[in-house]
């Protein structure tokens, strides 16, 4: 906007500048914002700052199919990504997170709690923030229309494709500090703890779930928040020795459908509650090494969900 005096273009101007850093930094950079303008030593930047070990919730989502999905929309897709990044930010920035990194088709997001106390409140926000993520993207008017393309169409088939992201979630340590050179510079996470929320987004494909989350972040979630989630294996990363228990999350797997016979006996929520029931007899069963009372158990919970997944890949295991 126009402005009358010399004092007031620079109002605007800083305005404009700290608008920009906050979108360039995210809400962890302000530490290395002020120690710099802080220092009157001289005009450098001084990017050699001491990280700070924070126990943090670390989100990261990927947008499936997103080459052949480049490949069809070509110059539209930075709307197509754009349209998801701002669905993800909204969900999360409502729900105490900060989004830390954009690498295209994927996104990372922290939940730092400013207290120990406060762990539980920091992991039922980031499972809040995910859940919403999948029904507004698989309602968004906006996505559809973008992805309603003929190219979209003759890859995938006329009215096929559907935006789907895959999401993890982890709680662990990490380092917070900036990383990089006076050309560029970021405010990163650095642990292994923050890679695993990357490698289990990657284990949805796997799962056929929408979100997955680590042991470490399902126990520190309130009780209400935990209804619809299950334990759906123990598992040991590549290069790793720690085993991981893994839960899906139901109340927003797309995948899960129940049987509709068994639906219109029980209905719906009671047929969802005898399919957990059963698959959790079936799991501790199969973790105990009562492999009899556990494939009884998952072929009784294979008929309230013929395609669940996870109870196809156990019952895989025994028979391997």
């Amino acid at each position: 906007s126009k402005s009358k005096y010399e004092t007031e273009a620079v109002r605007i101007a800083l305005a404009k500048i700290v608008g920009l850093m906050q979108l360039g930094f995210g809400g962890a950079g302000h530490e290395i914002i002020s120690a710099n303008l802080s220092n009157a030593d001289g005009t450098d930047l001084d990017l050699m700052l001491r990280g700070q070990k924070r126990d943090c919730a670390y989100g990261f989502c990927d947008i499936r199919q997103f080459t052949d999905t480049v490949e069809c929309l070509q110059d539209q897709v930075m709307l197509f990504t754009t349209s998801v990044g701002e669905i993800v930010h909204q969900s999360v920035h409502d729900n105490r997170g900060e989004p830390n990194k954009n690498i295209g088709d994927a996104f990372l997001i922290v939940w730092r709690p400013k207290h120990k106390d406060l762990h539980t409140k920091v992991v039922d926000g980031a499972l809040t923030a995910f859940r919403r993520c999948v029904r507004e993207i698989a309602s968004s008017q906006t996505l559809q229309l973008v992805t309603n393309v003929p190219a979209v169409h003759k890859k995938f088939g006329q009215g096929m494709y559907r935006t789907k992201l895959g999401f993890g979630l982890h709680f662990g340590w990490s380092v917070e500090g900036p990383v990089g050179t006076p050309t560029k510079i970021d405010c990163s996470y650095l642990s292994p703890e923050v890679k695993i929320a990357d490698r289990f987004e990657a284990a949805t494909k796997i799962y056929s779930s929408n979100i997955l989350m680590s042991g470490q972040f399902y126990d520190l979630l309130s009780d209400h928040i935990k209804v619809g989630i299950r334990l759906v294996d123990h598992i040991t990363l590549k290069g790793g020795h720690k085993p991981f228990r893994l839960y899906a999350d139901d109340r927003s797997n797309l995948w899960l459908k129940i049987n509709p016979r068994l639906v219109e006996i029980y209905g719906a929520e009671a047929a969802y509650e005898q399919f957990s029931k059963t698959f959790h007899e079936g799991i501790d069963a199969f973790i105990k090494g009562d492999w009899p009372t556990a494939w009884q158990k998952l072929e009784g919970a294979a008929d309230f969900c013929p395609k669940d997944v996870p109870t196809k890949l156990l019952m895989k295991e025994m028979k391997k």
